[in-house]
């Protein structure tokens, strides 16, 4: 009686341990949550880039592996054109503005597969031919680092405004 008592408290506290090691590998916090509002005004026609994120210190040696970011789009007209790029090597942090991403980073492009190490960024890129309000409410990012890989919803919303 006791031996199956003995083996049933070990199955447990092994399922328990599994479980929260699952749960750590399954949901990374790298990237910390949702920030404030960038507010940009822009012409109608042309992109403005907003930096929504930038990889922490904590990566420090570590690589950041990005499978997929999604924009979390809350309000744009149809035709708008919302893009998540990977700056490298740059300076564009958390800015805004509407100048070429040539101007603040080294290297710049897809960010799926995209490797990311410290002070690099994810940056949200939006057209518009309409004059509109638009409005993206941070990026859904799978990724990796180290042995945890899971998607985080991070970053500052953006809101563009578009004037004819």
């Amino acid at each position: 009686m006791r031996r199956s008592l003995w083996f049933r408290v070990v199955v447990v506290l092994v399922v328990l341990v599994l479980g929260v090691l699952t749960w750590w590998w399954r949901s990374p916090e790298l990237f910390g949550g949702q920030g404030s509002t960038l507010t940009i005004r822009d012409e109608t026609g042309t992109v403005a880039l907003a930096g929504v994120l930038v990889v922490p210190q904590q990566v420090g040696d570590g690589t950041v592996t990005v499978h997929s970011a999604q924009p979390r789009i809350v309000k744009a007209a149809d035709g708008t054109e919302v893009d998540v790029l990977a700056c490298h090597d740059g300076s564009f942090g958390t800015a805004r503005g509407r100048d070429s991403l040539d101007e603040y980073c080294m290297s710049h492009g897809e960010v799926a597969g995209a490797r990311l190490d410290e002070g690099d960024s994810l940056v949200v890129a939006v057209r518009s031919d309409e004059p509109q309000r638009v409005v993206v409410d941070g990026v859904d990012v799978t990724y990796s680092y180290g042995w945890q890989r899971g998607t985080q919803t991070t970053g500052l919303t953006a809101v563009v405004t578009f004037a004819g």
